[in-house]
């Protein structure tokens, strides 16, 4: 009898998407640090942080929504791991300034279906 254990999750990108991904990552994080990252910065942040394990600093470009004080950040990859635990520290370069603040992970199937229908009303509300 066969077990199959691969986690459950989002599906790996091919190479050929992975690449992709990662060279707009890097255009998009260049952008973003020009002076030329206006219209970008109005969906996108820069968002740096230690990994909890490894120690080394992550700057990953996502998609955000800001109410007020807080930004909220929704991605189906499990870097967000690294934002678990109390007051963990994180910088943002948000619309071309950096802010240093704190970060809270959430999940869970109730939170992570909120926190898409928050965004999907977000971008895609009626003009």
């Amino acid at each position: 009898m066969a077990v199959n254990t691969t986690p459950a999750g989002p599906p790996s990108l091919p190479t050929s998407a992975q690449a992709l991904t990662k060279g707009l990552n890097v255009i998009f994080a260049a952008i973003l640090r020009s002076p030329f990252h206006g219209m970008l910065s109005q969906k996108f942040v820069l968002l740096s942080f230690k990994g909890r394990k490894s120690g080394k600093r992550y700057t990953l470009v996502v998609g955000y929504l800001h109410e007020s004080e807080v930004l909220e950040v929704i991605s189906p990859r499990s870097w967000w791991k690294n934002l678990r635990g109390e007051n963990t520290q994180v910088s943002v370069l948000l619309q071309g300034q950096w802010y240093n603040g704190v970060a809270e992970a959430f999940h869970g199937d109730e939170t992570v279906a909120a926190g898409y229908l928050r965004a999907m009303h977000h971008w895609f509300k009626d003009p």
